[in-house]
């Protein structure tokens, strides 16, 4: 297993000078409810009888496979299930829990389906069978419908009634979760509900429905800005190197929550005094040295400060008040205001606790960690991107002994920038966004019994730094949901969109790498696609609008995984790349119709690269020292010269938002890739 490096506290993106950019990182888990989710969910519950949260009026049931129905019940109760007129007997376990499965049928509709236990009886009707996919990643997944181009239009459009999303609330768990903590039902697609679909994973299956016009459920499951960590289950997670000691935390604080605070306190303190040789929490607030007056609450990009104009990583703050005798015996809050993105905190050398978040927060202190007269707190925070630091309000910056009001501390606040060069530090495991297994375990496990026609996954911002070990990841998260929802299911990728900086010269870019580990992830699985983004992102906005063409791609490639069209599902990469006296060739795949190129008559982009270490792909043992080529076409072969010297790799379409001109003949691009170059 690839090795992974202590992962930061937030590193959505690499950005290449795209600070403005908007950048996904909203908590938008925590969104208000709209009018549509405010209204009355049907219950699954009837004395002491329950079904699954996934059965409710509306569902869609994937057809040609075996149909579970499950639920809860007391110890011996016995259970009849009938669906569509057929029914079924069962009996719960000593554990409450029962479950029959009817034969599969092919696609069709409405039926219902009843559950009854002694007196206690559930009914669901227009209940559809057809083809049911798994929309699952971050925010460009779960972009809704009402926020995409011209959204108006698309919504107030005649939608097709057999087109049904579920979406599960938001939620994490440290343990796997049997079923969803607030029911949701299944929703018919109409120009009522519609806006509040998923974007991609809608117009994926509108476009399907175009040549198979059958019943198709949408399971939409994602939470943007959230890492693949977090959506992967503790078993696979736990093999890759650095994740061992996190997932014991997370252990111990799914048991014992102030244990594992505690634990994670010591993780980051080992970390830091390990990596740099230095305790600074445990030297008394007047004996710390290098530190300057704070400047007020606001990023520390505004401080005047040189040394941190443009820093990303993390900066020391440290302050202290006075607690009287009688004070401190009682517990003291300790409020720290806005710290952005991500803090650790100690009082008198003790840790306090950590935290990221977008909002004003506090920590408790014990009287066990308090002293009558000078307290010293002492403040890590880290941010690798945009606003960061100490940014107050005022109001919310200061100590409330118990029982008293809060007193504001808004002078003596200092400040040091890390004198190392440490900006990597153990992730909080049980955080959101940046945490792990915590969305598999609340928002995938609950569906466990369910079968899909097929999955995507679009999903990346948040690991664009990481690509080293992504493919493996997304390999072995893919490999679970093939264990629990079909064996042999296609899974699309979505692969990262032009976003950023566009390049003017060829160089190292992190978001190239990860759009080449999406890459060789689908190269490795023959279940598994590849929709290229390229041509349809916003250089300014992470989030693109296009949202349609999207969903078009998606079910192209999904059509040709599965045999049904000629398609590619890799976004045409190479056959092989090889030299051939002094020029490269790169011979892509035969298609009908051929390549061609878009506004000038030659391909533009191809990198020929030179490398001390011809390691494969994009795991390089170092930079590549690149130069553009020229370009020009002979069949499905791209030939490539340039005064590079004898190059070692090819790369073709590198860079955050490169402009790249070579197109399959239908209308897609040629897909970004980096290949050795054979001698």
């Amino acid at each position: 297993m690839k090795r992974l490096a202590l992962l930061p506290l937030i590193t959505l993106l690499a950005l290449g000078g795209c600070d403005k950019a908007n950048i996904d990182v909203a908590p938008v888990g925590e969104a208000v409810k709209t009018a549509a989710e405010i209204a009355p969910i049907k219950s699954r519950i009837a004395g002491d009888l329950a079904i699954a949260a996934v059965f409710s009026d509306h569902m869609v049931i994937q057809r040609g496979e075996p149909i579970k129905v499950w639920g809860r019940a007391p110890e011996g109760a016995d259970i009849t299930v009938t669906f569509d007129g057929v029914e079924q007997n069962a009996q719960a376990s000593e554990a409450g829990t029962w479950s029959t499965v009817f034969d599969a049928r092919a696609e069709g509709g409405p039926y219902a389906l009843e559950v009854a236990a002694g007196s206690n009886s559930l009914s669901f009707s227009d209940i559809l069978i057809g083809d049911v996919f798994l929309c699952s990643g971050q925010s460009n997944m779960e972009m809704k419908v009402k926020s995409v181009f011209k959204a108006q239009s698309e919504i107030g459009r005649k939608h097709n009634p057999t087109i049904r999303q579920f979406h599960p609330r938001y939620k994490i768990s440290p343990t796997p979760l049997a079923e969803f903590h607030e029911p949701q039902d299944w929703v018919v697609a109409s120009s009522d509900t519609v806006g509040e679909f998923s974007a991609a994973c809608y117009f994926f299956v509108k476009e399907l429905q175009k040549t198979n016009p059958i019943p198709i459920g949408m399971m939409h499951s994602s939470w943007g800005g959230a890492q693949i960590q977090a959506w992967m289950r503790e078993e696979d997670l736990r093999p890759f190197d650095g994740m061992e000691d996190s997932l014991d935390i997370l252990a111990i604080y799914a048991k014992d929550k102030p244990a594992g605070k505690a634990a994670l306190g010591a993780q980051w303190e080992n970390w830091y005094q390990g990596e740099s040789g230095e305790a600074p929490w445990t030297i008394a607030g007047a004996k710390l040295t290098g530190f300057k007056p704070l400047p007020g609450f606001k990023s520390w990009k505004q401080y005047g400060d040189k040394a941190l104009e443009n820093y990303d990583g993390l900066v020391w703050y440290k302050n202290t008040f006075t607690l009287t005798e009688e004070q401190a015996k009682k517990p003291v809050e300790i409020s720290v205001g806005k710290l952005s993105k991500g803090d650790i905190a100690w009082i008198n050398g003790q840790f306090l606790g950590r935290s990221v978040g977008w909002a004003p927060h506090s920590y408790s202190a014990s009287p066990a960690q308090l002293r009558a007269g000078e307290n010293h707190v002492l403040i890590n925070v880290r941010s690798m991107w945009g606003d960061a630091g100490m940014l107050g309000p005022v109001d919310k910056v200061g100590f409330t002994p118990d029982g008293e009001d809060l007193t504001v501390l808004q002078f003596g606040w200092e400040y040091k920038k890390e004198p190392s060069d440490l900006v990597m530090a153990p992730l909080i495991p049980w955080q959101t966004m940046t945490g792990y297994i915590g969305m598999h375990n609340a928002m995938i496990e609950p569906l466990d019994g369910l079968r899909f026609k097929g999955a995507v996954w679009y999903q990346g911002e948040s690991n664009s730094r990481r690509d080293a070990e992504y493919d493996e990841m997304l390999a072995a998260m893919v490999a679970n949901w093939r264990r629990m929802f079909g064996e042999d299911m296609p899974v699309v990728i979505v692969q990262l969109p032009d976003f950023g900086d566009i390049p003017t010269e060829p160089g190292e870019n992190t978001w190239s790498n990860f759009r080449e580990a999406q890459r060789l992830a689908a190269l490795r699985d023959e279940g598994m696609g590849l929709a290229v983004t390229l041509g349809l992102g916003n250089a300014t906005d992470i989030h693109p609008l296009n949202k349609q063409d999207v969903g078009k791609r998606i079910a192209m490639v999904y059509r040709g995984l599965i045999g049904e069209t000629d398609f590619t599902r890799n976004g045409y990469s190479p056959k092989r790349v090889y030299a051939r006296g002094d020029t490269v060739r790169v011979q892509l795949p035969s298609i009908e119709g051929g390549y061609v190129t878009r506004s000038d008559n030659h391909p533009i982009n191809f990198q020929l690269c030179v490398s001390d270490h011809p390691a494969a792909a994009y795991t390089q043992g170092g930079p590549l020292n690149c130069a553009y080529a020229t370009a020009s076409m002979e069949g499905d072969s791209v030939v490539l010269t340039s005064k590079i010297g004898q190059p070692s790799h090819v790369r073709y379409c590198w860079g955050m938002a490169p402009s790249c001109n070579l197109y399959a003949a239908e209308g897609t691009p040629v897909g970004p890739f980096q290949m050795e170059i054979e001698r």
